[in-house]
């Protein structure tokens, strides 16, 4: 019902416990399942893996991908993947070709610490012999594929709450600027209005002579001219403020 070709697969060759059968279907799991959703530009399966491998390492000094096993064998195209994926996973100058061993070490280590990959392999399945299975690398390598997407995707979602975060942030600091601002210009005008009005009865609070009224007025005149336009200035600031 998945869409497996289970060509001479039946139930009593699992019930026999057949190795060659039980692994052949093991396999087509594998390749429906991990495969399967492979997809790069339309080209899927092995053939969109090999795509994105080649894209992926594309620039790389001494890594050439041609195929999934002979190509794996130093190491340094797992390297490559991880650090295009993410340069900061581990440094690519100490990458040597001629240290297969390490090389493996590091990029299994890194996928399973960094990306959360499965660490399937030890370096002695790649390193014995001189072809290492072309299955158990395919295999790996599609493991990559779906971790970097997961990777790429947890990064998409940090990028967006770090955005919410920063413009929260900006939010505060502007709630914070009006707050002060703004009991700043009411204690100010307080005090001006207590300062100005006539708290008596009658003229007493002016003065009661034309000479203390007039310097009375002229102050309150030289205030209005001198000290009013920059608050005025900073009100309006303040209300843009409060419309941002």
């Amino acid at each position: 019902s998945k869409g497996l070709l289970l060509t001479n697969v039946g139930a009593s060759d699992i019930t026999s416990s057949n190795p060659k059968i039980i692994l052949g279907l093991i396999w087509q799991l594998i390749t429906h399942f991990q495969l399967g959703d492979v997809s790069v530009d339309g080209i899927s399966g092995k053939d969109g893996l090999m795509l994105w491998c080649r894209r992926k390492c594309l620039g790389y000094d001494g890594v050439e991908i041609k195929d999934f096993h002979k190509s794996w064998r130093d190491g340094s195209a797992f390297c490559a993947l991880l650090h295009a994926t993410w340069n900061d996973c581990l440094d690519w100058s100490h990458v040597d070709m001629t240290n297969p061993e390490g090389n493996l070490s590091l990029a299994f280590n890194v996928a399973e610490r960094q990306f959360d990959i499965d660490r399937m392999l030890d370096v002695d399945d790649i390193l014995d012999g001189v072809k290492p299975d072309e299955k158990i690398v395919l295999t790996y390598v599609s493991f990559f594929f779906r971790g970097f997407a997961r990777y790429m995707k947890e990064q998409k979602n940090v990028n967006a709450i770090t955005k919410a975060m920063d413009i929260t942030r900006r939010h505060d600091k502007w709630i914070n600027e009006y707050r002060g601002v703004s009991e700043e210009i009411r204690q100010w005008t307080d005090a001006n209005v207590e300062k100005f009005s006539n708290q008596q009865e009658g003229i007493e609070g002016f003065g009661n002579t034309t000479e203390t009224i007039r310097a009375t007025l002229s102050i309150l005149l030289d205030f209005k001219k001198t000290l009013v336009p920059d608050k005025l200035i900073k009100l309006s600031q303040l209300e843009g403020l409060l419309n941002t």
